[in-house]
């Protein structure tokens, strides 16, 4: 068993022969192993430990180690977790964002969609605290990435209203950003946004359009279900009057009824809903600020 003073004659050692530019993925995670032996840490010890974690997302995102990307993140989140909310600065917010991005993307990789969706949503809600004065360019750009790998996201579920709503709000803030700042990559960008966009809005038209046909051809063969059961209800009420036989055809009278009545309910609620989407999407594409949030 090494003593502490063992490990930190180690830890200088390998300090010596540390550069960035030469180290291998396993080298970096050795550095963060030995600094994470130490029981006692000081200030010093903590942002070694801060420094080789950001070095091993840098190297595992090159060699698309995927993995040890999404556990290192998670390990740099949690530290910046550890701020209490209420001192968190802008730029805490901001790297907070960046690593959640990351983090989602690296999930994303492993198709892990469910935890990829949750992290991108976060990245955009750490993004919309910071303050107007100290919103960055940069800050838009990572926003309408984020909102555009959610709208992916949404798209393989063929969520197609709310992710219309996303691509819409990504085009809308890479136009926010002044002409003199915008590079070829934004204007590269703003096209896959845009694309994008006219593809959800297609697939949101055409899924109106099946509905009302849909609506009608269920609720028709519910109403000749209905039909054939109240007959039968009359059959049976004829044939005997048991407690039992009349009660079973009443429910499953009253049973169709409250499916025709929910279904009913249901089309019309969903058309109502898309309704609402709509407007609401069309009036925040008007209004692109970054505080718009998806519902």
């Amino acid at each position: 068993m090494r003593t502490q003073i063992q490990i930190r004659e180690e830890i200088d050692q390998l300090e010596k022969t540390f550069s960035a530019s030469v180290c291998s993925l396993v080298d970096v995670q050795r550095y963060y192993e030995f600094y994470n032996q130490i029981d006692r840490k000081t200030n010093d010890d903590q942002r070694k430990l801060i420094h080789y974690l950001h070095q091993i997302v840098h190297l595992s995102i090159e060699q698309k180690e995927w993995t040890a990307t999404e556990h290192s993140l998670q390990l740099l989140i949690e530290r910046l977790n550890a701020i209490p909310e209420k001192f968190r600065t802008d730029e805490d917010k901001r790297n907070r964002a960046i690593l959640l991005n990351k983090l989602a993307d690296s999930q994303a990789h492993q198709k892990k969609w469910t935890d990829a969706e949750k992290n991108f949503q976060s990245a955009i809600d750490e993004l919309e605290t910071i303050s107007n004065e100290s919103c960055t360019n940069e800050d838009e750009r990572i926003l309408a990435r984020c909102l555009y790998k959610l709208g992916t996201i949404l798209s393989r579920r063929e969520e197609w209203t709310i992710a219309e709503r996303c691509y819409q709000r990504a085009v809308a803030i890479s136009d926010v950003i002044p002409e003199k700042f915008r590079t070829d990559q934004d204007k590269k960008n703003r096209e896959t946004y845009s694309k994008s966009l006219r593809e959800a809005l297609g697939k949101r038209k055409q899924g109106e359009q099946y509905l009302k046909p849909l609506e009608k051809h269920y609720l028709k063969s519910l109403e000749q279900k209905l039909v054939v059961l109240q007959e039968k209800k009359g059959e049976f009420n004829q044939l005997s009057n048991t407690p039992s036989t009349s009660d079973l055809n009443y429910v499953q009278v009253d049973h169709a009824i409250i499916a025709k009545e929910k279904t009913s309910q249901y089309f019309l609620n969903l058309q109502s809903v898309l309704k609402e989407q709509a407007k609401k999407g069309q009036e925040k594409s008007e209004s692109p600020h970054k505080k718009a949030k998806i519902e």
